[in-house]
């Protein structure tokens, strides 16, 4: 049990991270298209971010890690 509790904590913290990095970019994105020439836009493809890099899931695995391990050492230490 403490594996599963662990695993869906390491998941939520992966989902947790991609949506604060989505909602970062949008806000970056929002505030630097206010200075744009009329009829200008930046473009954002989210999906491409996935496609070939291997740092974008290093940290997702690492984030994943991360997760993992705060709630195993939290269910693991003595009450």
């Amino acid at each position: 049990m403490i594996y599963l509790k662990s695993f869906l904590c390491g998941l939520a913290a992966v989902f947790v991270a991609a949506i604060g990095t989505a909602a970062a970019i949008i806000i970056s994105l929002a505030i630097r298209s206010r200075n744009l020439p009329p009829g200008e836009s930046y473009g954002w493809d989210p999906v491409s971010l996935f496609r070939g890099s291997l740092v974008s899931w290093f940290i997702l695995a690492l984030v994943f890690a991360i997760g993992f391990a705060w709630e195993y050492r939290h269910a693991m230490s003595p009450r």
